[in-house]
């Protein structure tokens, strides 16, 4: 076994995350305190502020954007980062918001496009799955769903630091998103046969058992269990994202439902709806690309990507 990194002896020494945990509480206190506008205007240089000191994490983002416009010029790249550093920051800062955010709220911050798209993906009653990516503010469109009176829930991880998370999450459920760690299959096939809406964000890595194909014209794995647990309980898929606009409020834009098409071919089927899912990504991704979650670095090299190519390579070989 490796020698442990800095920042998992940091995550892991029980002083440090008392220190975090308190420094949260104070962030939290702070926000809500100081009201919205303030708290924009804090985290515009709370963002900037990171830019600037963050290289490595600036580094890989300058990258990740020249992968998906490979003729993009220096400045207009460093625009790009720079915006989604503040905005991703903004987005944190109105998740610790949330005590503050109800439904009135809401219908003051957010405007919904194609709401017609989500009554007729419920009307097949075998559940929807929410197709979102990491763009927008997508905590703001599960709070949005459940402050309207949906019945939504939502996959999370857990966090390095459980009473982190615990806080967090415990947000999250004050705004009636109920909450199901990935590894609950069955709960997630339970709640579709109850014909409810779950969310699921599937634009980072799939792991060793994703499904490879390209993203932006570079291989990777993507995530099947969107096209996987559709076609397992024949819920509607529902592509949607959250995204900010310029005077801080938001658009939700609900696009058309996918029906999915089952035949005899399981892996097959799994493979093709998972590329058109990333399809429809790129596409979001490319009009707002200041707001998608460039500081996850999603074309790092990763082994079993590496792996793929390489017995890919060789097969064609």
């Amino acid at each position: 076994m490796g020698k442990p990194t800095l920042a998992y002896r940091v995550l892991t020494n029980d002083r440090v995350k008392s220190i975090l945990v308190n420094l949260l509480k104070s962030l939290i206190f702070l926000f809500n305190l100081i009201g919205e506008r303030a708290s924009f205007r804090l985290a515009s240089f709370l963002g900037g502020a990171l830019y600037l000191f963050a290289r490595e994490t600036r580094a890989s983002t300058l990258n990740s954007i020249r992968i998906v416009f490979p003729d993009i010029g220096r400045n207009e790249a460093e625009r790009i980062a720079k915006s989604a550093f503040v905005h991703q920051t903004k987005t944190f800062v109105e998740l610790l918001r949330y005590p503050c955010l109800n439904r009135k709220e809401i219908l003051r911050k957010v405007r919904i496009s194609g709401i017609e798209n989500l009554r007729k993906a419920l009307l097949n009653e075998k559940g929807v799955i929410l197709l979102v990516p990491h763009l927008g503010n997508w905590e703001i469109l599960g709070a949005t769903l459940g402050l309207l009176g949906y019945n939504v829930y939502s996959f999370f991880l857990d966090a390095r630091i459980d009473s982190i998370g615990e806080l967090l999450n415990s947000f999250r459920e004050s705004k009636g998103i109920k909450l199901i760690a990935r590894a609950e299959l069955k709960k997630s096939v339970k709640v579709l046969k109850n014909n409810a809406l779950l969310g699921v964000i599937a634009d980072q890595d799939g792991g060793e058992n994703g499904v490879y194909t390209d993203f932006f014209g570079k291989t990777v794995s993507a995530p099947r269990g969107p096209a996987s647990l559709a076609r397992r309980t024949g819920a509607t898929v529902l592509p949607m994202y959250v995204v900010r606009n310029i005077d801080d409020t938001y658009t939700m834009v609900i696009q058309r439902p996918i029906f999915l098409k089952k035949t005899s071919g399981k892996e097959e089927d799994i493979n093709r709806y998972t590329r058109e899912f990333l399809r429809i990504y790129e596409k979001i991704i490319l009009q707002f690309p200041e707001q998608w979650l460039w500081m996850y670095d999603r074309w790092k090299e990763r082994r079993h990507v590496a792996a793929y190519i390489k017995e890919t390579a060789s097969k064609n070989g």
